[in-house]
């Protein structure tokens, strides 16, 4: 290729990968850009593996969170949701947690002697 074919190939895989953007697909700018039919159809091959090889995909839930995290600057991971809560509810979580120890630490420690029930006398017909 000469340098002008190399300004002409250049500019018409420009205006090919513009279309491919928009959705458009045709190798007939490859032909209107004045390059021979051989290199017309080398690069319209070329054109069609890497849409092949290209096609878009979807990230995964895991790597899209992971990167959301890292633009905005929050920490990843399972307390992420805990940390943007109310601070009354983080108070009111610690006094849960505080209370349900105690009444287990009373249940479990409560005495030595366990209380039994005391069998009574049943006054039954003779």
């Amino acid at each position: 290729m000469n340098p002008q074919s190399d300004k002409q190939a250049s500019d018409a895989l420009r205006a090919l990968a513009a279309d491919q953007l928009t959705g458009e697909y045709g190798k007939d700018l490859l032909a209107q850009a004045g390059l021979s039919a051989e290199e017309a159809e080398e690069l319209g091959g070329l054109v069609d593996a890497l849409r092949y090889a290209l096609r878009p995909q979807e990230p995964r839930g895991e790597f899209a969170e992971t990167l959301r995290c890292e633009l905005l600057g929050e920490p990843p991971g399972p307390f992420k949701r805990l940390r943007q809560m109310p601070a009354r509810l983080h108070i009111a979580a610690v006094l849960a947690l505080v209370a349900g120890a105690l009444f287990m630490f009373r249940r479990l420690f409560a005495s030595d002697a366990t209380q039994e029930m005391q069998e009574e006398a049943v006054a039954t017909p003779l």
